[in-house]
């Protein structure tokens, strides 16, 4: 059983545990999170997609929105749908579900852009980069306050998780101060 005792710097999470204190990166925990469910979404064959209320729009060169155009059905398949809006503008009308609000979304676009595009990418590697660059951007921030019913349910979901509690990129997201370590450091 854990109980949370609150946030530092509204970026780390802390936990009373059984034989210690956990401490939670809030960024790193939920996109480890984020990154299985999306992945899963991936290998599966397409990602849930839900409608942006408001389409988001990107300036790019013509030629680039025609690139993305011709790439729209792989981009479908990841949960974004596109469409052009004038020569050099590209609209987005959906994002994954996994995205709670709008921010990051432009970026994601533009980095799967930058996955599929490039030539001789293992098709593992690229479905990796994909769901380690959408859960990247999809996460809560560092200096998002969270609740404890937030914090709480954002470690029941990292205890669920088949990998290691780090983020994709490699980050820890957890670090354990047992009841000794604690004592021998007072």
């Amino acid at each position: 059983p854990f109980r949370c005792l609150g946030q530092v710097e509204r970026s780390y999470l802390l936990f009373e545990a059984a034989g210690g204190l956990l401490i939670v990166d809030q960024h790193a925990a939920q996109e480890r999170v984020l990154y299985e469910r999306y992945l899963d979404e991936l290998e599966a064959g397409r990602a849930r997609a839900q409608a942006l209320l408001v389409p988001l729009k990107l300036q790019l060169p013509a030629s680039r929105v025609e690139e993305v155009l011709s790439r729209a059905a792989g981009l479908k398949r990841a949960g974004f749908e596109v469409e052009a809006f004038g020569r050099t503008t590209l609209q987005v009308t959906a994002a994954p579900a996994v995205f709670k609000k709008d921010a990051g979304i432009q970026e994601a676009v533009l980095g799967i852009l930058d996955n599929l595009g490039s030539e001789g990418k293992a098709a593992a590697k690229a479905l990796h980069d994909t769901a380690a660059l959408v859960a990247c951007k999809a996460a809560v921030k560092a200096h998002d306050p969270l609740s404890a019913a937030e914090a709480s349910a954002l470690l029941d979901e990292l205890k669920t998780c088949r990998d290691t509690p780090s983020c994709p990129h490699g980050r820890p997201a957890v670090l354990s101060l047992t009841r000794d370590e604690l004592a021998r450091r007072f």
